[in-house]
């Protein structure tokens, strides 16, 4: 996510629990290196340092994570759950060695197991693991966007496909029903509603009128709110 603006994004790994999720680790990095696989790789394994290693972990990320990512998290005895998005190629086991993308699939309202296979024909970016499908039905939402707001119509354009796509979700385990995976994945939303808390100027910290440039900076305003969401976690879980 920009944060608190778009010279720097922030990675986040967070624990999910009922309500908000709660930040574990956060990385301030500039927006060019968001998608460097040595950045995230090297983000994975400070959070493996600090993970107790009997654990059972999961990491569920959106379509922004791709095969690099999944391959270090299975290097870590980790599994994953993510969804795929875009032209990537990808190839069942019960389909032999045809490869296709994932437009050609068929989904329904009902959550699917596809079966096990492969994601990314080029050799040295496949990553095997197990494909799920599932059409979610739309819930008739329409743009209500404040007229004070600012949005770009890239963003918005990209937002409506993304909730139109069916969800092909592409996982290390298949040790859970489909409709478990997709529940399971719709959590990710939690993150989202954290960076939505601490940037909101109405309903949250405001981190989004800070100026703030550095990164330094940024990352102890980060700490900030990081701190003050687990104080009120607790309090909410104290009273009920």
């Amino acid at each position: 996510s920009g944060y608190p603006s778009q010279e720097y994004h922030v990675l986040r790994a967070s624990l999910i629990c009922d309500g908000r999720s709660l930040p574990l680790l956060s990385w301030i990095v500039p927006s060019e290196k968001q998608q460097n696989a040595k950045v995230q790789q090297a983000f994975l394994n400070t959070l493996f340092e600090a993970v107790n290693p009997k654990a059972r972990v999961i990491i569920v990320t959106d379509a922004g994570f791709q095969n690099d990512w999944f391959r270090h998290i299975k290097s870590l005895g980790w599994d994953f759950i993510g969804r795929i998005r875009g032209n990537v190629r990808m190839r069942l086991d019960s389909k032999g060695e045809y490869w296709f993308r994932r437009q050609e699939l068929q989904a329904s309202t009902k959550p699917e197991y596809l079966g096990p296979g492969m994601l990314a024909r080029s050799k040295y970016t496949r990553c095997d693991g197990h494909f799920y499908l599932h059409k979610k039905e739309p819930k008739g939402r329409k743009n209500k966007r404040s007229r004070c707001g600012i949005a770009r119509p890239s963003q918005i354009k990209d937002a409506r496909s993304a909730a139109k796509e069916p969800w092909l979700i592409f996982s290390s385990t298949n040790n859970f029903k489909p409709r478990e995976i997709m529940k399971l994945y719709s959590r990710r939303m939690q993150i989202e509603q954290n960076f939505r808390d601490e940037k909101s100027e109405r309903f949250g910290f405001g981190l989004r009128a800070s100026y703030s440039r550095s990164a330094g900076r940024v990352l102890v305003l980060s700490l900030l709110a990081t701190l003050s969401t687990i104080v009120l976690w607790l309090i909410g879980y104290h009273a009920e």
